[in-house]
């Protein structure tokens, strides 16, 4: 084998690799985004709110979330 034929093959092999498990995709539901947002401010409506109209989770699920009392 030349040198970038191994090299190469040495990168596919290591980029099926996952070294950061705790960045895997998960899959969750409205319900129990919205269920664990209640476990971590408690019973305050405007608070869980205003954490789930956050701008960083809704680039996290990739659209805009909006609580309606």
């Amino acid at each position: 084998m030349s040198g970038s034929r191994r090299r190469s093959a040495f990168v596919k092999r290591r980029s099926r690799v996952s070294r950061n498990t705790a960045a895997a995709k998960v899959r969750t539901t409205l319900g129990e985004l919205i269920v664990a947002v209640f476990d971590v401010v408690g019973n305050r409506v405007p608070d869980v709110a205003q954490l789930l109209a956050s701008p960083e989770l809704g680039r996290a699920a990739h659209g805009r979330i909006v609580l309606v009392q």
